[in-house]
């Protein structure tokens, strides 16, 4: 673990295991009404904040509107998947039994994780790296010999 050195190194060298795909900077409103997601387009085109629509819909229940911010991965975010979605906010859309309202903040085309963003997946890649070659070096100076008799007598 604190060998930071090794571990930036090996990222270094299997930077391609580690890409993000296609994401979208959204905030994404979800309900089951059509009419809530109708609302809730008319209130974000008067350009209010996620918290503030969340409150005047969730007024009387807080099962009304569901609100999710942040990076979305295209490839494992089905509800953004095949929407021809703009910039801005966008119209709502029924996907699965559910009604869509979607910001679109930003789109970020594919690229590599930083070592910050994967950094648990990386250090676990590089421990079984290093039990690999430890194991490789062992082999080399040790010879392994099973002795089938004792072995099949142990029982």
């Amino acid at each position: 673990m604190k060998d930071t050195t090794g571990l930036k190194e090996f990222y270094e060298a299997n930077k391609s295991n580690y890409v993000w795909d296609k994401r979208y900077d959204v905030v994404a409103y979800e309900s089951v009404s059509p009419e809530v997601a109708k609302k809730v387009y008319k209130l974000a085109k008067k350009n209010l904040s996620a918290d503030s629509i969340s409150k005047i819909i969730n007024a009387d229940t807080e099962l009304n509107l569901r609100v999710r911010t942040g990076k979305f991965e295209l490839s494992k975010t089905p509800y953004l998947q095949h929407q021809k979605l703009k910039i801005g906010k966008n119209k709502p859309y029924a996907f699965d039994g559910k009604n869509y309202v979607i910001v679109l903040n930003e789109i970020i085309e594919a690229k590599n994780k930083e070592l910050s963003e994967a950094k648990g997946l990386i250090t676990s890649d590089y421990q079984a790296y290093l039990e690999r070659e430890w194991l490789k070096e062992l082999e080399k100076k040790h010879t392994i010999k099973v002795h089938e008799e004792i072995l099949y007598s142990v029982g």
